[in-house]
Parts: C-alpha cells; sequence; structure tokens
C-alpha cells in the first residue's frame, strides 16, 4: 500500500463486516490485508494469506497472465 496509512484498527474496523471479499495487495504482489469474507472465500486463516503472492489466489491457467498485467499495473 502506499500514500497515508490508516490508523491502527480502522481498516479492519471499515471491512471486517462487509459480505464481499477485500484483499489489498502490496507493490511486490504480496497480500497485505484480507477481510474475513476473502479469507473464508479462498480457505485461508489471517496469518497464512498475509505475505503470499496474490497469485496464488489466481487459477493456475491465468496466473502468468495476472503477474504480467499486475506488473504494467503498478508501474
Amino acid at each position: 500500500m502506499t500514500g497515508t496509512e490508516l490508523p491502527d484498527g480502522m481498516l479492519s474496523a471499515l471491512t471486517d463486516d462487509a459480505s464481499d471479499a477485500i484483499v489489498l495487495v502490496g507493490a511486490d504482489g504480496r497480500v497485505r490485508y484480507a477481510n474475513p469474507a476473502a479469507r473464508q472465500l479462498f480457505g485461508y486463516d489471517r496469518d497464512e494469506l498475509i505475505g503470499v503472492e496474490v497469485e496464488r489466489l489466481v487459477p493456475g491457467r491465468l496466473r502468468s497472465r495476472h503477474t504480467t498485467d499486475r506488473a504494467a499495473y503498478s508501474c
């Protein structure tokens, strides 16, 4: 994430009750935050998902394309 960081707990307060999955990914392509709906959707505990490459969540046949698209997007 870039820019101003939210105060401690603010992100969770805003997203934990959302019914939609929310995943925030850093410029390095690693998961920085996933709300409970995202963790449930992908079948991970919080500690398992934070820090992994987001491509782990993308279907295998689309991973290389996603990596290329993500790299182009963050430039």
